[in-house]
């Protein structure tokens, strides 16, 4: 049985991989300073006690020094009242030789504390200030002795300065506004080169940005200059942190990002200063003045900027540190959830252990003495064992994933037995009652029986309760976690379903060890031998194979960026007429006067005035805009829809004329307008919560079963390279638009919007390069509906996408057989991750349309539900072109009705050609399947053109009735397959006959 029985492991995944990204866990409103040649940082803790210093040399590397203090003195903290209470934004600072920490709770008031050392003992909080909602405080000894005090009210705002006594204990005025700006919060006050600084963030944490203040008095006026912005880079805010310089000269920005899950992590940028006295943080991208996270440091321009900051290594190092409980303390990185109950846990009561006495509560919630700590990293594997010996009648025990709502594993008493069980803050559901083993004594002494193996065992005599074994996967990056249990500590088994959990109360989610009685205070458990390791799956060549090329291919990808230049659009056509915002230019006042006012001129002329004016936003505000036509958008446009902003197109036909350049099905053509079209722009975006509904029910949606003339035409004239001027198919044809085209294009970003309805392809990146589509929904369940279908573009990254289509869902494209190898143009470097496929069709599928070559593809994290073909490469002899270098792991199908991975090369609709496709160099790994209907593999190639070098490794299929077809393939091989609890072997033969599989 193993000894060990509680393992963190991390799997520092690529996630953000080119951002600052310095310590990828919950460390809230970080702030930094740097006494001699050591950096000190503290962070919120909210209703967490143990308020964590952390001390590093290096800016890197980190390590817990001393916990500040472990409760606070007010009732609500003993009766878990106070959620997101507790501290908010500390500061730290260091004068006449003792450190001296600030810090505001939202009920009780102002406190602070200091100390010698930052490793403590630190000073019982004193109340500087009985006081209800002040945040953010931050302390400031003037040169002259003078000491100063800055904070924030709740909702952030406005700055307010109070003078203080030298020893920081009394505040001596009742303080004065300095500064009331937009969501101003998170003071920090400094002195540099004979003027004072204020640095603050601005605007709310997802969507602001960092002010800098400058004043020769410290009560103002201030100057203002913003210095930081999210821009073209994914991290939001970036919000509340810290300047600090380094021995040596160097100046940095600590910041928080928040994540929807982990919480808010803290990122490290450069910083210098610029000649006239103004910090410069980042880097600033698009040259508007302003500085942006860095990110691309592989770009040649941007690690050039890198090396002239002296840029650090993008993650530190955190350790959590081993702690079996052989100590009679805790280690640092444990909190308790509100106050502790010191008499009902111990270290010593069984040696090696962390023992829990149960106290009363009605629900996970309410329970005392929940010991937790941050989670790290953007997956990782929390594994322990709890000993039941202890347990009465009405007990829980055992492992929670804290968050926005709690979900508890472990075990619970009643009757006298013990059971295992899953439940959150309301529900509870028994899954099994617990083996003889893990009884109470008075059981374990009857009459000999079977243990879960089935194997008699003698009377136990009160021998020892073996221990459960618990453990929690979280998956932040594919937002899914889920329980297991297992009974030897060996061999684990899912325990309930699998479940996803937000942040809340201001943390992120977090493991935690608890025990409570809904009747009485009684029963207790152990966490024995608790050991925490880190296991950091290294972003190099060497232990991870394919995650170096992927990441190169994503961070070489050239981001959208846009000039501070913003015009609101909105839904009320007077309010319009009368808007300051819409008085962008001439060319749109001249639009109001000689044309009829709609949505669709209004918008066009919004997107064609801010281009001319060199690029910047369109903000369509919310409301439901009625659109007659296409939109076409132009370089240097974000069109930006906000949440509750609809694009309701009109769904008829021929409201999308003239014709304009596109592909249909992999022809070249002229045909109708997809809804949202651009041709030949640079640095494009369709970005906000916002939808766009093609209304495809109209008319359009239903043409597939009417359009074969016009397709069978268009495809003869590409298969006999007729000129493009004869493949014009407008008004009165019937070949149906795509609804988000863009052809020829550079810099794209589509995110976040939900998209509905399109008559065709959803989303259809044509000759493009660096192309970002990501969090966007798309519901759509016409004929043809894919969701995404990249043709002949190049440097491409779909990801946390939700495709709820018709068609398949993301389908890699280049051409189609004579006019696709007469273009010969592949699609290649394409990286499409941590996606959730509800397909009506297929799943993950590079052709039919592939004639122009496909390579290196990335595919992974992907949840598949109920699809025909999970996997599928398909093509026939019309084609020609290659699939190469495909690469797919860690993929969940529901149901695949054809099969799970499928290459097919004799694809339907063929037309008697003699152009075989090469399918080669392919590596799938990490898929778990539930069932399927027919095949787990259907592998076919061609006698002249094998299916070559495969490697499928650690695949299970749950249920196929067939385990797998291999036709003219070379160097295909399985490791740690398995179908139908059936191993395949390593190199299966190949099956002489030529098999269809009619599931399309």
């Amino acid at each position: 049985m193993k000894k060990k029985i509680l393992t963190l492991c991390l799997l520092l995944t690529a996630v953000n991989a080119f951002a600052k990204i310095l310590i990828p866990a919950d460390f809230s409103d970080p702030d930094v300073i740097r006494v001699g040649n050591r950096y000190y940082m503290i962070a919120s803790d909210f209703h967490f006690m143990g308020m964590q210093v952390l001390e590093s040399e290096d800016l890197q590397h980190w390590n817990y020094l001393s916990q500040v203090y472990n409760r606070l003195d007010f009732k609500e903290y003993d009766t878990m009242q106070r959620y997101a209470g507790g501290s908010w934004a500390p500061a730290i600072r260091y004068h006449n030789g003792e450190f001296y920490i600030y810090l505001c709770t939202p009920h009780e008031g102002l406190f602070m504390t200091k100390a010698k050392s930052a490793a403590g003992p630190w000073e019982p909080l004193h109340l500087v200030k009985k006081v209800e909602k002040w945040e953010d405080p931050c302390p400031f000894w003037d040169e002259d002795g003078q000491a100063y005090l800055g904070h924030s009210l709740y909702g952030a705002g406005p700055i307010i300065l109070h003078k203080m006594s030298a020893d920081g204990r009394q505040l001596l005025d009742d303080g004065v506004e300095v500064y009331r700006g937009p969501v101003a919060e998170g003071t920090k006050i400094h002195k540099w080169f004979g003027k004072y600084y204020m640095s603050i963030p601005e605007g709310g944490v997802r969507g602001g940005w960092q002010t800098i203040l400058r004043s020769d008095n410290i009560y103002g006026p201030w100057e203002r200059k913003i210095v930081l912005e999210q821009g073209s880079t994914d991290i939001n805010g970036p919000h509340q942190g810290a300047i600090v310089d380094s021995p040596d000269g160097r100046w940095w920005f600590f910041h928080f990002q928040e994540t929807e899950a982990l919480g808010r992590i803290v990122h490290l940028q450069p910083m210098k200063w610029s000649d006239d006295g103004w910090p410069i943080i980042g880097i600033d991208y698009d040259r508007n003045g302003v500085g942006e996270p860095t990110i691309e440091e592989t770009s040649s321009s941007a690690q050039t900027n890198c090396k002239s900051y002296n840029c650090p290594p993008q993650y530190s190092a955190l350790p959590l540190g081993s702690d079996g409980f052989s100590s009679p303390q805790l280690g640092l990185q444990w909190q308790w959830n509100h106050n502790p109950v010191p008499s009902a846990w111990s270290l010593t009561e069984h040696p090696g252990s962390l023992t829990l006495h149960a106290l009363t509560a009605d629900s996970f919630k309410n329970a005392r003495n929940t010991l937790t700590q941050k989670a790290y990293g953007w997956q990782s594997v929390v594994t322990t064992a709890v000993n039941l010996e202890e347990m009465t009648d009405g007990q829980r025990a055992g492992l929670a994933c804290m968050g926005k709502y709690n979900q508890l594993v472990g075990a619970l008493m009643k009757d006298g037995r013990r059971y295992l069980y899953v439940g959150t803050d309301t529900t509870e559901n028994i899954l099994l009652e617990l083996p003889i083993e893990m009884q109470h004594r008075s059981l374990m002494s009857s009459a000999t029986t079977k243990n879960y193996e089935g194997i008699d065992i003698a009377p136990q005599n009160g021998g020892p309760v073996h221990p459960l074994y618990l453990r929690m996967h979280l998956d932040f990056l594919g937002k899914i976690y889920h329980f297991e249990y297992s009974l030897d500590g060996a061999n684990y088994h899912k325990a309930g379903s699998s479940f996803y959990t937000k942040w809340g109360n201001w943390k992120g989610v977090r493991p935690g060890l608890y025990t409570y009685n809904i009747y009485k205070n009684k029963g207790a458990v152990s966490f024995q031998d608790v050991e925490i390791s880190l296991k950091v799956q290294k972003e190099n060549c060497e232990t991870a194979e394919n995650s170096c090329e992927e990441e190169t291919i994503v961070q070489g990808i050239a981001k959208t960026a846009f000039p501070n230049r913003k015009v609101e659009v909105s839904q009320n056509l007077s309010d319009i007429e009368n808007s300051k915002n819409i008085e962008v230019s001439n060319h749109i006042e001249a639009s109001k006067k000689h044309n009829p006012l709609s949505h669709r001129s209004l918008l066009q002329s919004a997107i064609d005035s801010v281009s001319c004016l060199g690029g910047g936003t369109v903000v369509v505000r919310p409301g439901v805009y009625e659109i007659n036509g296409n939109i076409v958008m132009k370089s240097n446009v974000n069109l930006h829809l906000a949440e509750g902003a609809t694009l309701r197109f009109s769904g008829r036909a021929d409201d999308f004329l003239p014709e304009v350049f596109t592909r249909w099905e992999g022809t070249e053509l002229y045909g109708r307008s997809p809804m949202i079209y651009a041709l030949h722009a640079t640095n494009i975006a369709i970005t906000g919560k916002g939808t766009i509904d093609g209304q495809a029910g109209k008319e359009m949606g239903k043409w597939n079963k009417n359009e074969a003339a016009d397709r069978d035409r268009l495809r003869d004239q590409g298969e006999t390279l007729a000129p493009l001027g004869q493949r014009v198919y407008g008004k009165g044809t019937i070949l149906r638009p795509t609804c988000v085209e863009f052809v020829g294009c550079s810099r794209v970003l589509v995110e976040d919007v939900t998209i509905k309805d399109s008559p065709f392809w959803t989303i259809h990146p044509l000759y493009c390069d660096n192309v970002i589509v990501r969090g966007v929904t798309i519901d759509t369940h016409f004929p043809n509906n894919d969701g995404c279908d990249p043709e002949s573009s190049s440097n491409v990254l779909i990801e946390n996408c939700v495709f709820n289509v018709g068609d398949d869902a993301v389908a890699i494209k280049s051409g189609r057989d004579a006019d696709g190898r007469r273009v010969a143009r592949p699609s290649e470097n394409i990286v499409i991750r941590h996606c959730l496929f509800n397909s009506e069709c297929n799943g993950l599928c590079i052709g039919s349309e592939m004639s122009g070559g496909v390579q290196n593809i990335f595919m992974h994290d992907i949840q598949i539900g109920t699809v025909k073909n999970a996997v599928y490469l398909k093509s026939n002899r019309d084609r020609g072109g290659f699939i190469r270098n495909v690469n797919v792991s860690d993929i969940t199908v529901h149901h695949a009705l054809g099969a799970v991975l499928r290459f097919e090369t004799n694809y339907f609709g063929f037309r008697g050609g003699k152009h075989a496709s090469q399918y080669e160099n392919i590596n799938i790994r990490n898929i778990d399947a539930q069932q399927s209907d027919h095949y787990a593999f259907f592998i076919s190639g061609y006698p002249e053109k094998p299916v070559r070098d495969v490697v499928i490794e650690n695949v299970n299929v749950r249920k196929a009735p067939q385990a797998y077809y291999l036709h003219c393939t070379d160097r295909v091989t399985f490791t740690n397959c398995h179908v139908s609890g059936k191993p395949i072997p390593t190199t299966p033969s190949n099956d002489p006959e030529e098999k269809t599989l009619d599931v399309y």
